[in-house]
């Protein structure tokens, strides 16, 4: 009988396969902690399965800490599904920073400070700007409230003083019609006296009437 290992390098520790080319069909065998890593169950279940039978070609073999069991692959693929095995591929290797990566980064490092505070300055003059000019407009619409009012305080101030003026002047029109109309009624009244004088005085009186109008 003659006992293969394969390569440690290409399969895990714990699936490693023990060849065992015995007479008949049995094939590669492990042992039940290979097989308990393999397949994902516990030792009572296989120690169920070897009592009850069911691990087809199961066999002991001497070993350093006494007999051990070897259990063909076939009756275990048989009986349960094996495991995903893990990634064999070798890890990448941890890069070590060196001096001048470590220059390069501080250097970046700094010329992200300098950016930020860069840009810290900027937002604040900006947000200055914005505030004074926030005031400004502040002042500029107080001012235009207090022009707009002023202006309407003149406004009603010029409104009163020119309604007065209209009544005033309206209380002159009046008044120069009244006397206008009294004019005119007292030229009537002269008038139709002057032509009942005339009808009265003969043309003699008349005319010594005209010479003392006219002295």
């Amino acid at each position: 009988m003659t006992v293969a290992l394969p390569p440690s390098e290409s399969v895990p520790v714990s699936h490693r396969v023990i060849e065992m080319h015995t007479p008949g069909r049995l094939g590669p065998t492990v042992t039940i902690a290979q097989a308990i890593a393999r397949y994902g169950v516990s030792r009572a279940t296989i120690q169920r399965r070897l009592a009850d039978g069911a691990i087809e070609g199961a066999h002991k073999k001497p070993s350093v800490h006494g007999e051990e069991w070897h259990l063909p692959i076939n009756a275990l693929d048989n009986l349960f599904t094996p495991l995903k095995e893990p990634d064999t591929e070798p890890r990448p290797t941890k890069h070590r920073p060196t001096s001048e990566d470590i220059t390069v980064l501080l250097k970046l490092l700094a010329d992200m400070r300098a950016d930020l505070r860069h840009e810290r300055e900027s937002r604040r003059l900006e947000l200055t700007a914005a505030r004074e000019e926030s005031q400004e407009r502040e002042q500029m619409r107080l001012y235009s409230r207090e022009s707009a009012a002023r202006l309407e305080g003149e406004l009603q101030s010029a409104q009163h003083h020119a309604a007065k003026i209209a009544e005033h002047h309206r209380e002159e029109i009046t008044l120069l019609r009244t006397q206008s109309e009294e004019e005119r009624l007292r030229r009537e009244t002269r008038d139709r006296e002057i032509e009942r004088l005339r009808s009265l005085l003969s043309k003699r009186q008349l005319r010594k009437l005209r010479r003392l109008q006219q002295e």
